[in-house]
């Protein structure tokens, strides 16, 4: 496995001279958890180049970014993986997060969310230009990510394949994420409470509430028992399209997803129904 300290060094220095039938790509925040793992294990399986891009959040800035993980300890995690490729994004190349385009808070309505489509299209046009990847991987966790990227590929006609990896949970259902690992023990109970608020979604669409005005109170209230969570977003989507749904159709597939805020570290989750 190489590492590279920039995608400018990866550049310069990887060899060209091997052709591979299937390169896969695939994001990481930095900090190694099992959703990280099932996305890997997908590249794994699927692809015979293996590269990993480790990047800021889009709006997070270098610094910031570079102090939520450790270089080596992620490296020594990632040697199970037999890939090819880890390319860490340098702070010269910071610009494709840290333009005043990319300030995309995740309490934004998700329409303002939308808005900044482009800017995030800009991220990935750059990747499958540098590495040209045949299959790109992603967590459905970062929904909205893979559904930019699917519309990407089609409206650009890129040949690549997008592999949408489903959710890793611990046994109490819950989500991981970088957030998780960093949490406090003493809020770490409270996480659960996106997952048991979906499940509790589910049962009331069990029992015919289909009303998205309805549900979203119902959340709302269901919430309150949970203390240290600061519910900041509740969306009901076309799973298609990404446009708002004021009933939960089975004709259509939805995206429920809910985003909140616990010990000041953001978490969301969501389910498709």
């Amino acid at each position: 496995m190489e590492n590279f300290n920039s995608i400018q060094d990866y550049r310069e220095k990887k060899y060209t001279g091997q052709f591979f039938h299937k390169p896969g790509l695939a994001v990481s925040r930095g900090v190694f958890h099992e959703g990280l793992a099932a996305v890997l294990r997908g590249m794994v399986s699927e692809c015979d180049s293996r590269t990993l891009v480790v990047a800021p959040n889009i709006g997070q800035s270098f610094a910031d970014w570079q102090r939520t993980f450790n270089k080596d300890d992620l490296l020594n995690r990632l040697k199970p993986f037999n890939l090819d490729y880890v390319i860490f994004v340098s702070e010269n190349e910071s610009y494709m997060f840290e333009s005043e385009l990319f300030k995309v808070s995740a309490s934004l309505h998700w329409k303002s969310y939308l808005q900044y489509i482009d800017t995030f299209a800009f991220f990935y046009i750059q990747l499958f230009n540098i590495f040209k990847p045949k299959h790109f991987f992603v967590g459905q966790k970062d929904f909205f990510e893979a559904k930019l990227v699917a519309d990407l590929i089609f409206d650009l006609s890129y040949d690549v394949g997008l592999q949408v990896v489903e959710h890793a949970r611990n046994t109490d259902g819950i989500l991981y994420s970088s957030s998780l690992i960093r949490v406090s023990q003493q809020f770490a109970s409270q996480v659960q409470v996106l997952s048991r608020t979906l499940q509790f979604v589910q049962r009331m669409l069990s029992n015919g509430q289909k009303e998205v005005s309805q549900l979203s109170k119902l959340i709302s209230e269901f919430v309150t028992s949970f203390s240290d969570f600061e519910l900041e977003n509740v969306v009901f989507l076309d799973a298609f399209s990404l446009t708002e749904v004021r009933f939960v159709e089975s004709e259509k597939k939805v995206i429920i997803q809910i985003s909140g805020k616990i010990d000041g570290l953001e978490f969301k989750d969501n389910i498709i129904v």
